[in-house]
């Protein structure tokens, strides 16, 4: 689901939009596809920016036309990587940066 837009309510939008008939099951194929093609860059920047010695985290909230979220962002000046939380809870911080020794930086 995207946006609380089910597959079959995108398949519908691309064959309107663009002239294109894609089943539901290929668009929930592709969302899996890039899960599992993005998982190993998504690692090796986070194991970068654990291991740097300054980390800058950043929480922002958004909100799409039927959820409200956060975006939190996370960088070393170099890398960035940013993940989505339904609340602003840090409680997860914990554990996500367990392996982080060096200087944080936030405004929480």
């Amino acid at each position: 689901m995207v946006n609380k837009q089910g597959f079959g309510v995108i398949e519908h939008n691309f064959r309107d939009f663009f002239h294109l008939s894609l089943s539901s099951s290929t668009f929930f194929a592709c969302k899996d596809y890039f899960v599992r093609y993005y998982e190993t860059t998504y690692q090796k920047l986070l194991d970068n920016i654990v291991k740097s010695a300054v980390l800058y985290v950043d929480e922002t909230p958004f909100t799409m036309q039927f959820e409200k979220g956060y975006v939190w962002v996370f960088t070393n000046g170099t890398e960035v990587i940013s993940i989505y939380k339904p609340n602003r809870e840090a409680a997860f911080l914990r554990e996500f940066l367990k392996e982080f020794t060096g200087v944080l930086v936030t405004d929480l």
